[in-house]
Order: C-alpha cells, then sequence, then structure tokens
C-alpha cells in the first residue's frame, strides 16, 4: 500500500480559521469507508483491428484509488455489437487483482466494431460513465473500411471555471468544440455583447481552449465562430448569475494556487468553506472570511499527494456547495518500469526469440506481454497509466489521453483544459448535508460464486420432513462432487466452497422424503451478476481510425482463402464425389453449418438415420475408429482426443467446448457431426489436430427423449479460460505445413516477479510473414504503481 499525508490542518491568519464542521469530517470519513472507488483497465493481446473469427485475448486490471482493490472478487466483461446486442457475457474470478480471459469473435460477424465494457457488481452502482469502455475495429474482407464521407455537424460548449459565470468576476472560460462522433475540431471566433466585439478566441489543442472575460449581469454574451470548413455559427455562453462565488486555479509543482471571490452583499457568501478531496480522501480543509475582503489567494500544498484528479469545492455559510472545480496532480510518482533484454533475436521465417524482463527484487508485479506484428495497425491513444489515472476520473471522451503522460512541454498545460472541459466524479453534497447515504443496489462481491438455491413448489412441512437436499455434481472435466446442505425454513440452501468453470450438472435427491423428488422444483443459482439483455453502443468510445493495418489484413485474408481453396481441391485418396441430386449429409450441411465449417474437407455423419448413432452413448463412442488418425480416449480424466500430435479442437452448434461436454450430449439429442482434417483454420491457433463439429437439433427434428434417474439441472460458472496457441517449430509436426499468418505471436496475461523471483523469460516463435514486431507489456505493481512499455523488435 502506498502511504501519502492525507490531510493537511492549515489556517491563514485572519482569513481562515482553523475550525471546521465536525459534521464534514465523518461524512466524508463515512463515504471512503462505505463508498469506496473501483475502477477497471482491460489490456487487450492487439490495439488494432481484428478480423471476424479472431480470437480477442483480454487481461483485466482492478485498482480502488491508487492501491490494487480488495473490493471485488469477481469481474465482468461483456462483448456487444453496433445494435447493443450482447455477444459474450464473461464473468471471472480476480486474482491478484486482475483476471484473463478471451472473445472469439463469429466468424460470421458483419459489424465494423465491437464494444466492450468491463465492470465489477460494485461499480454498477454508481455512474455508468466510470465503467471501462473500449471500442474494437473490426476488418471486414468485403466491405469498405474507411469512413464514409458524411456532412457534419459541430458542437461548441463553453464551460465558466468553477461551474458557474459571476457578475463582475473575471474568470476563466473554457471551451471544446467536437463533431458527432466526439472528436475534437479546432475553431476560432469572436465574443460579442450587444453586437460588440468583447474578446476573440482559438483551440489551442484538440479542440480546446479558454479566455478570461469579466462578465456583467442581464447581458448577453454569443460566440460567433467559423468552423474547418469556413462556415459561420452562432452558440449562446453561459447565462450570468448575479452573484456568487467564484474560485480560480492555478495548479504549480508542489501546490495549487487558488483564489476565491465574492460577488454581492448575500451574506451566506460572507463566509466561505473550502474542501479539497482526491481519491475520496479529504487532504484540504479550511474556512474563509469574505466579510472584510472580497477576494482572497492561498496555497494548497501538493508535493506529497498521490498522482491524480484533485476535486476542489467551495460552500457557503450553510454547506451548499457554490462552486467546484478539478485539477490534476502529477507528481510522477505511478510508474515502475522493467527493464527488457532481447536475449535471442530471430526474425526470419519461424525463428526463435527470447526475452528477458528483470524487475527490482523489491517489488512483486503482475504484468501482461503481448507480441504483434507491428504492421497490423496500432493505436497508443490509451494505455494502463492514462485508463486508471485519467480517463476513469472523467466523464466524456477524452481525446488521445496518453498523450498526457508524455514528456512534452505543453502537456500538462493542455491537460488542464481536460480538466476544465469535462465532468468528474462527483459526491452527492445535497445527501451528505442532510446526512443521507445513497442506496446500495449492488453489496460488493466479497466472495467468489456461490452455489446456492431454494425449493419451491411444496409445503413447510415437506421442507422440515426433508432436513436436507443431497446435491451430485458433474463437471466437464469429470470432477464429480457431492454437497449435502441443510435446508432452511424457506427451502433455501447454499454453499461458497464449490467453484467451479463453464456448465455443471447438478443432480438432487431430498434425503427423508424420496417423494419430493418430483414435486418439489429447485432452483439454482450461483450469485453472479447476469448478462444484461443490452448495452448501449457508444460509437465515439475509442474508437481507432487509424487504418495503417489494413494492407496486413488484407493479405492474411487472402492467404486465408488461397488456403481455404487448396482444402477444398484436396480429397481424401484423390476420390471426388459428385451429384446432381443432394444427399442427406449435403442437406444437414446447408441446414446446419455456416462460414469456416460449412463444406470443406470433413467426414460427415447423419446421426438421425444412421441407427448405430442412435445406439451409441455419446458421440466420443460413436466416433471411435470411424476416422483414420483420430485418437479418442474416453477413459482420460478428462478425455483426449488428438490428430497428428496435435489436440483436436471441438464445437459444439459452432460454439468452442471440450471432451467433456460431449459425454454429456445424448446421441438422441445430435442431429449431424462433422470432422475436419488438420489444419482446420476456424479453430484457435490454426487447429494442428483437426476438428470435431457436433450439431444438436433443431426445431422440426425428432425430439429429444428426456434422461431418467435422478432429476437434475445445468448451471453455468465462470467463464472457461482458453490458452493461447503458440506453436514449438522446434519440433515437425504435419500441421505445421500451413502457411503461418498469425498477427497476434505471443500473449501471456500472467507475468508475475517476487522478490528473489525478480526475472521472468519469455519464448516464441516468428510466423511466416511478419519482419518488425511490437512488444507492449502492461501491469501494476504490489504497491499500485503501473507499467505501460512498448518496444519495436527489428
Amino acid at each position: 500500500m502506498r502511504k501519502y499525508q492525507f490531510l493537511f490542518l492549515v489556517f491563514f491568519s485572519l482569513i481562515i480559521q482553523k475550525t471546521f464542521s465536525q459534521v464534514a469530517d465523518s461524512t466524508f470519513k463515512l463515504y471512503q469507508e462505505k463508498y469506496p472507488e473501483e475502477k477497471m483497465y482491460v489490456h487487450f493481446d492487439k490495439t488494432g483491428s481484428y478480423l471476424p473469427g479472431e480470437t480477442v485475448w483480454f487481461k483485466s486490471y482492478l485498482m480502488s484509488g491508487v492501491d490494487l482493490s480488495d473490493i471485488s472478487k469477481n469481474i465482468y466483461v461483456d462483448f456487444y455489437d453496433e445494435n447493443g446486442k450482447i455477444l459474450s457475457h464473461i464473468q471471472e474470478p480476480v486474482v491478484e487483482s486482475s483476471s484473463k480471459g478471451q472473445f472469439e469473435i463469429p466468424a460470421g460477424y458483419t459489424g465494423k466494431k465491437l464494444f466492450v465494457k468491463g465492470y465489477t457488481k460494485w461499480m454498477l452502482n454508481f455512474d455508468s460513465a466510470f465503467l471501462f469502455q473500449k471500442t474494437i475495429p473490426i476488418f471486414q474482407a468485403k466491405k469498405n473500411n474507411t469512413q464514409a464521407a458524411v456532412k457534419q455537424t459541430f458542437s461548441l460548449r463553453f464551460f465558466p471555471e468553477g461551474g458557474e459565470w459571476i457578475n463582475g468576476l473575471a474568470g476563466n472560460i473554457a471551451f471544446s468544440c467536437t463533431n458527432d462522433a466526439e472528436e475534437p475540431v479546432n475553431v476560432k471566433g469572436v465574443i460579442k455583447q450587444d453586437n460588440n466585439i468583447v474578446a476573440s478566441f482559438a483551440s489551442v489543442h484538440d479542440g480546446m481552449g479558454k479566455l478570461e472575460l469579466m462578465p456583467a449581469s442581464g447581458k448577453k454574451y454569443v460566440a460567433v465562430w467559423s468552423d474547418p470548413a469556413g462556415l459561420s455559427h452562432t452558440t449562446e455562453l453561459p447565462e450570468v448569475k448575479a452573484q456568487g462565488a467564484a474560485l480560480k486555479i492555478n495548479a504549480l509543482p508542489g501546490a495549487v494556487n487558488f483564489t476565491v471571490s465574492r460577488s454581492g452583499a448575500n451574506p451566506e457568501l460572507q463566509r466561505i468553506y473550502i474542501v479539497a478531496t482526491i481519491y475520496q480522501h479529504l487532504v484540504f480543509k479550511a474556512r474563509i472570511n469574505l466579510s472584510s475582503n472580497a477576494t482572497t489567494s492561498s496555497v494548497i500544498p501538493t508535493k506529497d499527494l498521490p498522482t491524480g484528479a484533485l476535486t476542489i469545492t467551495l460552500f457557503n455559510a450553510d454547506w451548499k456547495p457554490v462552486s467546484e472545480r478539478v485539477v490534476f496532480i502529477d507528481n510522477r510518482d505511478y510508474l515502475f518500469e522493467p527493464k527488457i533484454r532481447i536475449v535471442q533475436r530471430d526474425l526470419s521465417r519461424r525463428g526463435k526469440n527470447k526475452i528477458t524482463f528483470i524487475l527490482p527484487d523489491s517489488i512483486s508485479t503482475n504484468m501482461s506481454v503481448s507480441i504483434t506484428d507491428a504492421n497490423s495497425g496500432f493505436d497508443n491513444s490509451s494505455n494502463i497509466v492514462s485508463s486508471l489515472l485519467l480517463s476513469s476520473q472523467l466523464k466524456g471522451k477524452i481525446n488521445n489521453p496518453a498523450y498526457y503522460f508524455t514528456e512534452d512541454d505543453s502537456a500538462y498545460s493542455y491537460l488542464d483544459l481536460v480538466m476544465l472541459t469535462h465532468g468528474w466524479r462527483r459526491y452527492n453534497w445535497d445527501l451528505m448535508a442532510r446526512h443521507k447515504l445513497p442506496p446500495i443496489n449492488y453489496p460488493a462481491e466479497q466472495n467468489y460464486l456461490l452455489f446456492a438455491g431454494k425449493v419451491l413448489g411444496v409445503q413447510p412441512a415437506d421442507i422440515r420432513q426433508a432436513q436436507q437436499i443431497n446435491l451430485f455434481i458433474q463437471g466437464k472435466d469429470s470432477s464429480r462432487h457431492m454437497l449435502f446442505p441443510m435446508l432452511r425454513t424457506d427451502g433455501s440452501f447454499a454453499d461458497s466452497s464449490l467453484v467451479f468453470y463453464d456448465t455443471i450438472k447438478v443432480y438432487y435427491q431430498f434425503n427423508k422424503n424420496r417423494q419430493m423428488d418430483r414435486r418439489a422444483e429447485v432452483e439454482f443459482n450461483t450469485g453472479l451478476y447476469s448478462s444484461p439483455k443490452q448495452w448501449t453502443a457508444n460509437h465515439s468510445i475509442d474508437f481507432l481510425s487509424d487504418t495503417s493495418g489494413n494492407g496486413f489484413n488484407k493479405y492474411r485474408i487472402l492467404q486465408q482463402e488461397r488456403l481455404n481453396q487448396l482444402l477444398k481441391e484436396t480429397t481424401l485418396e484423390g476420390v471426388t464425389v459428385r451429384s446432381k441430386v443432394k444427399s442427406a449429409v449435403e442437406k444437414l450441411d446447408e441446414k446446419y453449418t455456416s462460414g469456416l465449417f460449412s463444406g470443406g474437407d470433413a467426414y460427415q455423419f447423419d446421426f438421425m438415420n444412421d441407427p448405430s448413432a442412435q445406439s451409441s452413448m455419446n458421440a466420443l463412442q460413436y466416433l471411435q475408429g470411424r476416422v483414420a488418425g483420430l485418437q479418442i480416449n474416453p477413459s482420460a480424466n478428462p478425455p483426449t482426443l488428438s490428430w497428428r500430435g496435435s489436440s483436436t479442437s471441438i464445437f459444439v452448434d459452432e460454439m468452442n467446448s471440450d471432451a467433456e461436454r460431449l459425454l454429456t450430449i445424448s446421441a438422441t439429442d445430435i442431429a449431424y457431426i462433422k470432422v475436419f482434417r488438420p489444419p482446420f483454420f476456424g479453430a484457435t491457433g490454426g487447429g494442428g489436430g483437426g476438428a470435431i463439429a457436433v450439431y444438436t437439433k433443431k426445431g422440426g427434428d425428432q425430439p429429444s427423449t428426456p434422461g431418467s434417474g435422478l432429476m437434475y439441472k445445468s448451471l453455468g460458472g465462470y467463464t472457461v479460460v482458453k490458452e493461447f496457441y503458440s506453436p514449438d517449430y522446434s519440433v515437425m509436426l504435419p500441421e505445421y505445413r500451413a502457411t503461418d499468418i498469425r498477427s497476434t505471436l505471443y500473449w501471456k496475461p500472467y507475468v508475475l516477479t517476487h522478490g528473489k523471483n525478480n526475472t521472468a523469460t519469455i519464448e516464441f516463435y516468428n510466423n511466416d510473414i511478419s519482419k518488425k514486431l511490437r512488444l507492449i507489456v502492461e501491469g501494476v505493481d504490489g504497491e499500485g504503481h503501473l507499467t505501460s512499455v512498448e518496444k519495436i523488435i527489428e
């Protein structure tokens, strides 16, 4: 934990007095304890575009203020399309304040964008603007991937410093101009009052700028300005208030200068309270006497504060907020930098590479590493530093937030324009003044998934007689568990000892009242947050407009199409069967398959019209000995399948699955099976062991036959995490004959160092086409410091 001096006791002679509201102190402390801030960042294997059918690999990091978060035990990442439809709701346990996962983009996905939202259940209690959001561009082979030229509209907004424009008080007023996509637009113009020009303005950075004006009450101010096309526009400035208090801020190294001024004779403004908070910690408090002097200035020391957004709020004598300003404190205290040593560099075709990361032995680190083709497109506008320290604290889109953490001399002054023109995390001062706390609709998940349920449809006497429920749990990995929870009087039960991934079958019976087995309805749940019905797709969030990777993506698609054509032209033993009348399996193929699963070089099995299939227990038993070269060992735990020395990929209804799942599907529920010879490019890593695609019956097919025995329910747990496929070209395997066109050459979500084990080494092989690679390392250390390193290997 990083330690900071979070409270300055200050007083300024006769102007600022040391007394302060005890109520405010206790309320701030209560907020700090009851409503801790949690924020998330997601590191993806690529920052450029993806192709339909590719896998998005990611690592989530969870922080609370400047420290690693211990608030939540579960993380949720949702992928959704341009209409807001949820494509995947991924739920993972938090390990080392982080989690890992992946999402396979459907091969038939036709959208140009994919949207991502990351959060914990606790974060849903607060403004959704502070959830992690990302837009991933999708390159479509047969579509125009450039944005069509459309007539743009522009929005110019003005933001008085402190929130209000006060009569007779000279103050800064910032402005920001954006287009429909919330992209910055540089503008220039003049301010008019009664048709007289009183000031001029022009953007200085990303459509933003500021000017100083002294407004007069009752006067109307308008901006007359020109857009990039030279067209003229008129925008009204905010209304001028007759009286109030204004706050002016000047951030300096190690301190923030502030000036407080009042206008008018309102007695509530004779005494002003000023409060400064950062990461929900009270760091400055004072009372200002403005009865004799209408203006006063002083300093808030900041050299001992953590880097982040400092919120400064003015209150009147009745503790009602009258002005608020947020300023960014950058004490450069947030970084750790791993030393990167390239031990072995070979960028020839399938050359071996070795890289070592060296960290100080005084810290523990948790990092993620991605290595991609440097020509596959790159967006460096955001990273873990800019996301956790800046973007997660402000509302709205920030253009190129990573820029503000560079060594550019102007970056810090431009960052203050960002602070002036964006909303931020705010306290509900009205509730605080009334000593009320906002409701908590989503309690923090302090435990991993909870295996719980409730017995319904029976009388309380039946539950008392049964006393407990016997649960027999079978996982897809062949694991088996037995639980015997006692029933509460309302029929509920719970057990927190079971953690599982994917889907389990829960068989149940009642111990002392067996008649309840059929009469009772048992509902099971894990306590995990269910997938929302949909999200609203924000098309302006972090969208990559760079098209530098399009040429590389086109080349990869052409190579894939060439390989698919070769596969179609190659048939078993040189025999090609042609028929003018479609066979039963051809009709099944048309009905059930799509994308890379349709057609191709595969064994095909019609389960509905094969008596031997109907008499089999499951697909694995049926396939044994029917496909030359396919090795099946159903007795292993879990069952294993391989072909030409590589694991065989399994799909159920074209969704990634595993061998254990096939054991749970009755042969009577199967309509059609395709077995693809290696390599199968619809699988992760190129499908070096071929693939088995099982299709269950659709509506109109022969209905499934229900099983007998114990009653059971299926229950979903954490999302299954796959291992990134990284070929080992030091051995010769038949599936390696295919051209390697991977854009992500290496992905490792967990690179951990600690103490004497302060080095980590990775090894990977180049593909067949890359000549220049991009290495990205992101992560956190045990004290909440961050790292984001990009290195080109050539």
